[in-house]
C-alpha cells in the first residue's frame, strides 16, 4: 500500500535538532539484504560509497516526544520516530523498507507495518525521491509542502536523492497501521461498537480501532467515518466536510429500492449490504455479509439476556409481529388470510395500530406504530410473549419470489427465546438457515411451505399447523433439543468472529488499504 499524507503537527523541533551527532550510511546492509534489486543491474554499483549514501539521523524516544499524542493525530500506533538530513551530494540508493527495527522490538507481532516520511520544510532545488506507486509505476516527489508526504509499506521500492546545495530534511516514523473508523449516530448499526472486550480484540486483532466521533481530538485524512444509509442519504454536508476521508455505509437490504439506490461506484465509499442480491456483485467498494442481521441480534441478545423459560403454560398457539403493512401488501395478504386464527395467538399490527400485550412489568417498548424508527424498540422483546405461547409466525422483511432465503432479526428472535418457528419469507428462508447450521422443526410442523412461491398456499399450510398444535402440551424431548440446539449456536461466539471476519473484516480492509 502506498498513501500520501499531511502531518498537522510544529515541526520545528525536529527541524532545529543538532544532527551533526550522527553520520551514518545504509549500502552496509542494503548490499547484503537487498541482493535481488541489485542483481537485476548486474550487481551493486562500485560508485556508491560510505561518503556519497551518508545521512544524518535523530532517533526521538517516547521520552522526548509524545507518541501517544502523534498517534492519535496520525490514527495510528507509532513505535518509532527519527529524523533524518541527507547533506547536498548524498542518496539513499534504491532499496525497500524491510522494518528491521519494529520486527526486532515486536517479533510476534502480525499486525501490518509502514513507514511515513513527512518532509519538513517546503521543497528546494535538487531535492526529490523516485518510488513505485500502487501500480508499480515510478514517481517523482518534488515541489512538496512541509507536512506532506507519504506512506508506504514494504512493497514499495524508492530512493532518496539531494543533488541540491542545502541539506535535505525528513522525519519518519514507523508504525503499525490502524485503521481507524469514526463513527456518530449509527453507533447502534455498526456491530464492532460494543463494550464486550471480544469484539474490541478482534477489532484490534485486525488493525481496527472504532472511535465516537466526539471522541476524536483531531480528525486527520486518514479516518473512516461509518454511517448508517440513513444517515448517508442525509449527509451530504457532512461529508463535504471531509472531503480527503473515505466513508463505510453500512446495514443495508441490497434489494430494498431505498437501499441501492444510494449505492455509488466512488471508491471513497465502501458499502456493507446485508444480503448477496445487489446487482452490483463485481463492485470492489461492496461487500455482502449474509450474517449481518445473526451477528447484530446476537449482541442485541447478550446485552439484554432476555429470561427464556419453556415450562410455562401456552396461553396462546402462536405469536405474529407486524410493523409494516403499508408497503408491504404481501403481508396484509397474509393477515386477510389469517384472519380466523388470529384469535389463537399474540399479535401485532403497525398499520391499525394494534400492539402486542404488555406481560411483563419491565416491557419498555409495547406500542411500535408503522412509522417507528427508534432501533431500541424495533429490537425489544417481551419475553413472556415467547414463553407464553407455543411458536413464532415470522413475517420476513422481504417477500420476493425470485430471491433466495433472506433473514433479519425478526427470524433470529425466537431462536434466542427458544422458539419453534415457521417463517413467511422469500422460497428457500429455512433451507438457508440449514446451510448456517440451524435445524428447523419438520418434526412438529409441515415444512413444505418454505419451497412454494404462492402467499396463498404457505399461509394454507402455516394454518394447518397452528391448529394442529396442542396447546395443552408443552415440547416434546426432540423439540427441545432443536431448541437447545439452535440457541447454543445462535451464541456460539466463535462462529461469530468467523463470520465478522469473513464478511466484514477482511473486505473492509482491503478496501481500506488499497
Amino acid at each position: 500500500m502506498i498513501r500520501s499524507i499531511f502531518f498537522d503537527y510544529d515541526l520545528s523541533k525536529f527541524l532545529n535538532a543538532d544532527y551533526d551527532a550522527h553520520y551514518g550510511s545504509c549500502i552496509s546492509y542494503q548490499k547484503v539484504e537487498q541482493e535481488d534489486i541489485h542483481s537485476t543491474v548486474g550487481g551493486f554499483p562500485k560508485s556508491y560509497h560510505e561518503d556519497n549514501t551518508r545521512i544524518q539521523q535523530i532517533w526521538w524516544t517516547s521520552n522526548d516526544v509524545d507518541y501517544k499524542e502523534i498517534g492519535n493525530i496520525l490514527g495510528m500506533e507509532v513505535v518509532t520516530i527519527s529524523a533524518i538530513l541527507q547533506p547536498p551530494g548524498n542518496v539513499v540508493t534504491l532499496h525497500r523498507d524491510t522494518f528491521f527495527k519494529i520486527k526486532k522490538l515486536y517479533p510476534h507481532d502480525n499486525r501490518k507495518k509502514v513507514r511515513a516520511n513527512i518532509y519538513l520544510e517546503d521543497w528546494q532545488v535538487g531535492h526529490f525521491i523516485n518510488y513505485q506507486d500502487e501500480n508499480k509505476d515510478w514517481q517523482t516527489s518534488t515541489h512538496w509542502k512541509a507536512g506532506e508526504g507519504y506512506m508506504w509499506d514494504s512493497d514499495h521500492l524508492h530512493l532518496s536523492a539531494n543533488a541540491g546545495l542545502t541539506p535535505k530534511y525528513t522525519y519518519r516514523y514507523l508504525v503499525f497501521i490502524m485503521t481507524r473508523i469514526v463513527y456518530e449516530g449509527a453507533s447502534k448499526v455498526l456491530f464492532f461498537i460494543n463494550a464486550q472486550p471480544w469484539l474490541k480484540e478482534l477489532s484490534n486483532k485486525h488493525d481496527l480501532e472504532f472511535i465516537a466521533y466526539n471522541k476524536v481530538e483531531k480528525i486527520t485524512s486518514n479516518d473512516i467515518f461509518y454511517l448508517g444509509f440513513s444517515e448517508y442519504a442525509n449527509s451530504h454536508d457532512f461529508i463535504k466536510k471531509y472531503p480527503d476521508n473515505r466513508f463505510i455505509i453500512g446495514g443495508g437490504e441490497a434489494f430494498d429500492p431505498f437501499f441501492s439506490s444510494l449505492y455509488c461506484n466512488d471508491q471513497r465509499f465502501f458499502f456493507l449490504f446485508a444480503d448477496k442480491q445487489h446487482g452490483y456483485i463485481n463492485a470492489k467498494n461492496i461487500t455482502f455479509a449474509e450474517t449481518f442481521w445473526w451477528t447484530q441480534y446476537f449482541l442485541i441478545a447478550d446485552t439484554y439476556r432476555w429470561p427464556i423459560d419453556t415450562s410455562l403454560p401456552n396461553h396462546k398457539h402462536f405469536l405474529m409481529q407486524a410493523r409494516s403493512i403499508k408497503n408491504k401488501p404481501w403481508r396484509k395478504e397474509v393477515f386477510d388470510k389469517m384472519l380466523d386464527i388470529l384469535p389463537m395467538g399474540y399479535y401485532s399490527r403497525g398499520d391499525i395500530q394494534k400492539s402486542l400485550p404488555r406481560l411483563s412489568s419491565s416491557n419498555e417498548y409495547n406500542d411500535i406504530s408503522e412509522n417507528e424508527t427508534d432501533f431500541d424498540k424495533l429490537m425489544y422483546i417481551d419475553p413472556m410473549w415467547y414463553n407464553t405461547s407455543y411458536c413464532s409466525v415470522v413475517l420476513e422483511t422481504f417477500y420476493d419470489e425470485t430471491s433466495k432465503g433472506f433473514t433479519t432479526e425478526k427470524t433470529y428472535k425466537p431462536i434466542y427465546m427458544n422458539h419453534p418457528f415457521m417463517i413467511i419469507s422469500n422460497p428457500g428462508t429455512l433451507k438457508k438457515l440449514s446451510q448456517w447450521g440451524f435445524v428447523t422443526f419438520d418434526n412438529i410442523f409441515r415444512e413444505s411451505y418454505d419451497n412454494m412461491v404462492s402467499i396463498k398456499e404457505k399461509v394454507k399450510i402455516i394454518k394447518s399447523n397452528i391448529k394442529n398444535i396442542n396447546r395443552e402440551k408443552r415440547y416434546d424431548t426432540e423439540t427441545l433439543a432443536r431448541l437447545k440446539h439452535n440457541n447454543r449456536h445462535f451464541c456460539n461466539q466463535e462462529i461469530i468472529r468467523d463470520n465478522i471476519t469473513r464478511e466484514i473484516i477482511y473486505p473492509l480492509k482491503e478496501w481500506a488499504n488499497d
